[in-house]
């Protein structure tokens, strides 16, 4: 419980920060290039001439990147935030965008009462979006895709992770019910060609 009380003071803290952020006038937005429902991959895996191609089975689904970002921001409860999504060979995934104060308040909403409270008169000073960058890792268990949080930053400030702890569970609850509309079981997610490949 108090490291819990701890986590939520943190992020308190963090909100108040992104709040001066946001009034401070800046010089330069760091996404104002960046195209909505745009994915990249990490430019190691094409620099690696020795890497052969995964070879995509029949009963294999593949998505496009707009599909999976759609599928992947549904599931974090922000369709509507303008995100840009990139994963490593390594199948680490980061969106970054301006994430909804709405959603933010969501994520949290499995704190104490007593914190619930607190997070919820700050945010109310706050913009209705904040710049934000959400790193995962996407496993597999028992056919199902599993995303599990690595690190968070909201207005370049790191997050306390276990702040999200409650999230996960829920995040990969909807993020399968969307997947069983295109595969019922799926034991490895790669990216081929720009495309995510869902083996069963």
């Amino acid at each position: 419980m108090k490291r819990k009380r701890l986590g939520i003071a943190i992020l308190a803290l963090i909100i108040v920060v992104g709040a001066i952020y946001f009034i401070t006038p800046r010089h330069g937005n760091e996404i104002e290039n960046h195209q909505p429902g745009s994915m990249e991959v990490d430019a190691e895996e094409h620099s690696t001439q020795d890497q052969e191609p995964i070879e995509i089975s029949a009963d294999a689904v593949e998505l496009t990147n707009e599909e999976w970002q759609d599928i992947v921001l549904r599931a974090l409860d922000c369709a509507d935030m303008e995100a840009e999504l990139s994963i490593t060979p390594e199948n680490e995934m980061t969106i970054t965008g301006d994430l909804p104060k709405d959603t933010i308040t969501g994520w949290l909403n499995e704190a104490d009462e007593d914190s619930k409270g607190m997070y919820s008169s700050i945010l109310s000073i706050l913009p209705e979006s904040l710049p934000t960058s959400l790193t995962c890792t996407i496993g597999c268990e028992d056919g199902k895709v599993q995303l599990t949080g690595k690190s968070m930053s909201v207005a370049d400030i790191e997050v306390p992770m276990d702040v999200l702890d409650g999230v996960w569970s829920s995040v990969n609850e909807n993020l399968n019910n969307s997947l069983q509309e295109k595969t019922s079981s799926i034991n490895s997610v790669s990216v081929q060609d720009g495309m995510i490949v869902l083996e069963p």
